[in-house]
């Protein structure tokens, strides 16, 4: 499973104060729920330094959402989980 990537300041859709919150709750979830033998931190793989409810410049298009290729590149590289944490039988 991926987490939602960071929206601030995307021109669509329209980000707002409870859309972040709204992210922010559903990431968590994802992230500590243990619905999800595994989770793909694309928020933390996407996320500035100076904000990290906005993308890291240069790594979203024009639209302030989609991955460019830096972004794509970013995800790519990102972490994988401890294939020691996931409950056993699962791949």
């Amino acid at each position: 499973m991926g987490r939602s990537s960071p929206l601030k300041d995307a021109l669509f859709p329209v980000w707002g104060e409870e859309d972040e919150k709204v992210r922010d709750a559903v990431n968590h979830w994802i992230r500590t729920s243990g619905a999800y033998d595994t989770v793909l931190d694309t928020d933390r793989a996407m996320s500035g330094p100076a904000d990290r409810d906005m993308p890291r410049p240069g790594y979203v298009f024009e639209d302030g959402l989609h991955p460019n290729g830096a972004g794509c590149r970013a995800i790519a590289a990102a972490p994988a989980p401890d294939a020691a944490t996931r409950p056993r039988g699962h791949a």
